[in-house]
């Protein structure tokens, strides 16, 4: 949006002042110290001082400086102007930031390639990659130095941060903000803070830990959600008897189970019969029933084979992954509120076959979901959604876009 005001020479006092208003980008108001200086150099007390500065320089402006000053006092009654940031229709603003690594960076990127492909609108990326600028695809980018790159320090960073993460949201005007980072940086918090109600602000987490323990006290208009694993290339396929030495013939269940919920893991344990128990490995200790563990890192970013059977509850750090996992899943639901990504994908899952969501846990209803996930690991084949080789999550999250990027702008 353009900022309109009147043109002024000479600092704006002179005989020759023309009341025809100009237009002017609307980065000239982008920075907090921007539109602090728009404030005071408006202000009566500098408008007067400009005049008896003038008054001094030339003593026949004395003769006119009354009404010099009911003019000043005149214009000082119209609603004073301010920045804007009126958002375009299907502009997203991509945020991907990093203390370390370049983790956030990339998954940022990957996103904007995802979006960018889709055609669903116009992609801004600001992250701290240092190759993304090699391939681009037509998104505009910026980069930031990482909060460690440099040596400089945390109030420096963050003033660096703000000032070109306001610039460029003056310049791209996006209809949704979408943020991935471990933290909510001073800088950044500070430079969305003025965006006006109706653009989306979005922190996408990947697992409900971080969920649990994110902080937006800076910028309570942030909304955290969880993201699904979203991957947009082949990814590795292994099988859980490699990964624990088993025979090719034995069965398994796999658990990831708060070991809060009472009476759980004992139903769980009297309907696997005939399969090998087996626990991902979490903070809290394991009941002895468990035969096997198997650590997160091994079950990242793989997609599993053979005869396993997946049971998870919905607070598991995997329930972002069940696609990309690759085995029918049983889903314990224990109130807990998801993303409306998650709940889109859950609902997709359920309907192919792959997944068993248990909505009331009732005894029945847990050993019900127990014994048809049986059935399915029994079986030769799984259902198609299991056996693509390109997992899909990224369309849960373009259609989500889709729906939070429909509003009209006025």
């Amino acid at each position: 949006m353009s900022i309109t005001r009147g043109s002024e020479s000479n600092g704006g006092m002179g005989l020759n002042d023309k009341s025809n208003e100009v237009s002017e980008p609307s980065i000239i108001m982008a920075t907090r110290e921007a539109k602090e200086l728009h404030r005071v150099r408006n202000s009566f007390t500098f408008k007067i001082g400009i005049e008896i500065v003038g008054c001094i320089k030339n003593p026949l402006l004395i003769f006119i400086l009354p009404f010099r000053i009911i003019r000043i006092l005149l214009a000082s009654n119209k609603k004073s102007l301010h920045q804007h940031y009126l958002g375009k229709k299907n502009e997203i603003f991509i945020i991907g930031l990093d203390r370390n690594g370049e983790y956030n960076s990339k998954q940022s990127e990957r996103l904007a390639s995802i979006i960018a492909k889709s055609k669903l609108g116009s992609v801004t990326l600001l992250n701290n990659s240092s190759e993304f600028a090699k391939n681009r695809n037509g998104i505009q980018w910026y980069r930031i130095p990482s909060v460690r790159e440099n040596d400089t320090s945390r109030k420096e960073w963050n003033l660096l941060a703000e000032r070109l993460l306001s610039s460029a949201i003056s310049i791209t005007n996006p209809s949704h903000v979408i943020y991935f980072g471990d933290y909510l940086y001073r800088g950044i918090s500070n430079a969305l803070a003025p965006i006006e109600e109706h653009v989306e602000l979005t922190w996408f987490l990947e697992n409900n830990d971080e969920l649990c323990n994110v902080d937006t006290s800076r910028l309570p208009r942030m909304n955290p959600i969880l993201l699904p694993e979203y991957i947009d290339s082949n990814i590795d396929t292994k099988s859980i008897h490699k990964l624990l030495n088993k025979s090719a013939n034995e069965q398994f269940i796999l658990t990831d189970i708060n070991g809060k919920i009472s009476n759980l893991m004992e139903i769980i344990v009297s309907c696997c019969e005939g399969f090998t128990l087996t626990a991902i490995q979490r903070d809290f200790a394991l009941p002895k029933d468990v035969e096997l563990v198997v650590s997160k890192h091994d079950l990242n970013q793989v997609r599993l084979d053979g005869k396993v059977g997946l049971i998870i509850d919905d607070s598991s750090p995997f329930l972002s992954s069940l696609s990309n996992l690759g085995v029918p899943c049983v889903l314990i639901r224990t109130g807990r509120t998801l993303s409306p990504i998650i709940e889109e994908m859950i609902r997709d899952l359920e309907m192919n076959g792959s997944l068993v969501v248990i909505r009331r846990n009732y005894d029945f209803n847990i050993r019900y979901g127990i014994e048809y996930l049986k059935t399915l690991v029994h079986k030769s084949t799984l259902p198609d959604l299991i056996k693509i080789n390109k997992p899909n999550q990224s369309k849960y999250v373009l259609n989500w876009l889709k729906k939070s990027s429909s509003i009209e702008v006025k």
